[in-house]
């Protein structure tokens, strides 16, 4: 029996800066810190628009829509793979201290943000741009689970060897056609279409995954990170209990007492794991939340500087700036929405 899917076109709906956030914290990225060039109650955004919490794990998310005012959004995500597909339009955004833009306004075309660990990243939006995309995200956990061998869990942990990559395809055409496929199917909810939205979600990241493997054999060899779900319990505790002391000036013996754990026991976990001592790391993890208090909370210099310890702001700088390879107020610049002026792919 031939099911045809059903799939009507709903009227458009618009979207105020509040609605739109609402939508993203509720899918799971929080905080969402938005700015708009015009602070009103106004729609930012008019078409369609939607988060999918697979039952099978991905998140998918469907747009059809324009953009009416220029702004950002920020939100913090972590250990995952995003795979994008734009069918229309330009796609701009930040991932800590990169920009990248994207352009289907000739033919679609793919991207992939492989994350390792916290990022901030932000969507940046431009006033009158028109934009078809799906993009479909899925945890490393989530991976590491699916994983049958030992080779393929150490590929799949090769490919998240690096904080952040951006790689970008021509798109093939059966994977157009899937993406528009979802996209119609989107616009009718009931069980038939979640359905088929769910294989042809798994379909588009059967495909998509290998894309990622041929990169990595084609690349020079990658330090292999042990995953989250390769650690044991008692390792995870370390950096668990360690965030609840980052802002206490404490001595290596401190240290030890507070986590049960010799200090060459610690200091031999956190060379293996994170390539730093523990000091470093939290020092490290302290410059994380100052980077995370000034893309999402708005924070100012100085306020993430007393965040992060420093008494002095040009030491924070200093700091920041070897951590992350660029001032605080490179990334702020970095990460606020363009001027309405320069409207670039």
């Amino acid at each position: 029996m031939d099911i045809t899917p059903q799939t009507s076109k709903p009227s458009p709906t618009s979207l105020s800066k509040l609605q739109l956030e609402r939508k993203i914290t509720d899918c799971g990225y929080q905080p969402a810190n938005m700015q708009f060039c015009r602070n009103t109650q106004s729609d930012v955004i008019t078409g369609h628009i939607s988060f999918v919490q697979l039952a099978s794990g991905p998140m998918i998310h469907c747009t059809d829509a324009f953009e009416v005012e220029d702004g950002a959004s920020s939100s913090h995500i972590e250990d995952m793979i995003s795979f994008n597909i734009l069918l229309e339009g330009k796609v701009n955004y930040a991932l800590n201290q990169h920009q990248y833009h994207f352009d289907a306004t000739e033919c679609p075309t793919m991207f992939a943000n492989i994350i390792d660990g916290s990022q901030v990243f932000t969507r940046h939006f431009s006033k009158g741009q028109h934009v078809r995309k799906i993009s479909i995200s899925i945890h490393r956990k989530w991976l590491m689970e699916r994983c049958m061998s030992e080779i393929d869990r150490q590929t799949t942990a090769t490919i998240f060897a690096e904080s952040c990559t951006v790689h970008h395809w021509p798109c093939p055409n059966q994977l157009i056609t899937r993406a528009e496929k979802i996209i119609a199917l989107n616009s009718q909810e009931n069980l038939t279409n979640q359905l088929m939205i769910e294989a042809l979600t798994l379909e588009l990241i059967s495909h998509c995954y290998p894309l990622l493997l041929s990169l990595e054999r084609h690349a020079q060899p990658a330090r292999v990170h042990l995953t989250h779900a390769q650690r044991t319990t008692h390792d995870k505790e370390y950096e668990s209990s360690l965030a609840q002391l980052l802002h206490q000036q404490l001595t290596l013996k401190q240290i030890e007492k507070q986590l049960g754990a010799s200090i060459s026991t610690l200091q031999r976990y956190f060379k293996t794991h994170h390539q730093c001592t523990v000091f470093e790391y939290m020092r490290n993890q302290r410059l994380e939340l100052a980077r995370r208090a000034i893309l999402l909370e708005q924070k100012t210099i100085g306020e993430a500087a007393y965040l992060a310890g420093y008494n002095h702001v040009s030491n924070f700088v200093t700091a920041f700036k070897k951590y992350f390879l660029m001032t605080p107020s490179e990334l702020k610049r970095n990460h606020a929405f363009p001027n309405p002026s320069s409207n670039k792919a």
